[in-house]
C-alpha cells in the first residue's frame, strides 16, 4: 500500500487479546514493528503513523485522538444498528415441536455440516467443520432460537430460525448474525436436514 507518496509494505497479527503490525519503508530503509496486548487496530496504528511522519518528515499530526474519534464514531453507530436491529420477544410462546425433534444434522453447501443436539434440557449447536463455532441454544420466540457462542470474541450470537414442513418437520434452518460488527456472516447460510 501507499502512505503518501512512499511505497509501504506491512502485515498484521492476531492472538486473542493480542494485535500486532508491521510497516516497512523499503525506500527508507525503514521497518517498524508494534506489538500490543490489546485488540485495538488504531493502537498499534498510531504509533506507525505517528513514527511514519517523524521519519519522512511530514507535519506532526494527533493519531491517538485521530484514531479515538474514528473508535467512537464506530461505536455510537454500532449502538444505534444495535438498537434497530432489537427484537422484543413474545414471552407467551413456545416452540412448536418437542426440543428434540429440532436436532439433527443440517447441511448447507459452502459451511458444510452443523449438529443441533439436545443435551438434558438444553440444545447445543456446532459446526462440524469450525469445531471453535459452538453455541448453546436458547428459546426466544415462536420457532426462533438464540445462539450464544461460547467464544464472546466471535461475536457471533445470532438468532436461529427453523421453518417446518405442514407435516411438522423441519425444512430448513436460517442464521441472523444479531451484532452488525460481527465479522462473521451466517445471513446468506440455508441448512437442509441430512436425510437419515
Amino acid at each position: 500500500y501507499n502512505y503518501k507518496q512512499y511505497k509501504m509494505v506491512g502485515h498484521g497479527g492476531a492472538l486473542d487479546g493480542f494485535v500486532s503490525q508491521i510497516a516497512m519503508v523499503p525506500d527508507l530503509n525503514l521497518g517498524i514493528a508494534v506489538f500490543t496486548n490489546q485488540e485495538y487496530t488504531g493502537a498499534y496504528y498510531s504509533v506507525i503513523y505517528h513514527l511514519l511522519d517523524y521519519y519522512m518528515k511530514f507535519p506532526s499530526f494527533d493519531w491517538i485522538s485521530g484514531y479515538k474519534n474514528r473508535e467512537d464514531s464506530s461505536v455510537a453507530r454500532t449502538k444505534r444498528e444495535q438498537k434497530k436491529n432489537i427484537i422484543v420477544p413474545d414471552v407467551n410462546t413456545k416452540p412448536s415441536l418437542p426440543l428434540e425433534k429440532y436436532a439433527g444434522i443440517y447441511n448447507d453447501k459452502l459451511i458444510g455440516d452443523i449438529s443441533i443436539t439436545k443435551d438434558n434440557n438444553s440444545m447445543v449447536l456446532r459446526f462440524e467443520q469450525s469445531p471453535q463455532l459452538v453455541a448453546d441454544l436458547k428459546h426466544f420466540q415462536y420457532d426462533t432460537f438464540i445462539a450464544h457462542f461460547r467464544n464472546k470474541d466471535f461475536r457471533a450470537d445470532s438468532y436461529l430460525t427453523f421453518s417446518l414442513n405442514p407435516d411438522g418437520s423441519v425444512d430448513e434452518v436460517k442464521m441472523k448474525i444479531i451484532d452488525p460488527d460481527s465479522d462473521l456472516d451466517f445471513d446468506s447460510l440455508r441448512f437442509k436436514p441430512v436425510k437419515k
